[in-house]
């Protein structure tokens, strides 16, 4: 997760352990594996993990809706977005 995409200051660092997760690729969608520290594993669709990790980072947030990944996750902890990278490759346009 892009932590400048999360509301609010101050801002996680990059490496935090609640902004990480696996992609899971086995049964046809792609999900993903949120672990935050101090909680059990849920998997999830990649488009419902920024509520997953907001609520994380913001105890007062109850949201939890579908929201679009390519600004908001990272292969990597500092990493551009998966869009940019997408589009990088060729693999995406706008």
């Amino acid at each position: 997760m892009l932590p400048q995409k999360l509301p609010g200051q101050p801002k996680p660092a990059a490496d935090d352990p609640r902004l990480r997760m696996t992609l899971k690729m086995e049964g046809g969608s792609p999900t993903v594996i949120y672990e935050p520290p101090g909680s059990h594993a849920k998997e999830l669709p990649p488009s419902r993990a920024f509520d997953a990790v907001r609520r994380e980072t913001d105890s007062s947030y109850t949201g939890d809706r579908y929201r679009a990944v390519h600004s908001r996750l990272a292969l990597e902890p500092g990493g551009g977005s998966l869009g940019a990278l997408a589009r990088e490759v060729g693999a995406w346009s706008e």
